[in-house]
């Protein structure tokens, strides 16, 4: 598992100076990586990636919601919407509507679940 820089460390200017842009860098390069498996038909390696990055930010939605397409895709269904509703529950609690790219990810969990 990950660990942040200084976990711990009661310093505000590592958190501002160094581990907020240190997160934000690797999240966004896992981001990139579990795209590349993704599109290169390495679905459970790019699950993993994902996964990484939301250990890193858990609060991620473009993260989250390739955790929830690609689990869709895994056939682990179940597990894809309660993610889903985690991700619905976050965003109403600060009062956020999901981005269209989440929206048609939600939308293709649903239509699934129908068929």
């Amino acid at each position: 598992m990950p660990e942040h820089l200084a976990d711990g460390a009661p310093y505000l200017w590592i958190d501002l100076d160094h581990r907020d842009p240190l997160t934000l860098a690797s999240v966004r390069a896992l981001l990139q990586l579990g795209g590349i498996h993704e599109k290169a038909g390495r679905p459970k390696r790019a699950l993993e990636v994902m996964e990484q990055a939301l250990v890193l930010d858990p609060i991620n939605e473009a993260a989250a919601a390739a955790v929830i397409r690609l689990l869709t895709g895994l056939g682990r269904r179940d597990e894809a919407r309660l993610r889903a509703q985690h991700l619905n529950a976050h965003l109403a609690s600060l009062d956020l509507e999901p981005t269209p790219e989440t929206q048609a990810v939600l939308g293709q969990l649903r239509t699934r679940r129908r068929s």
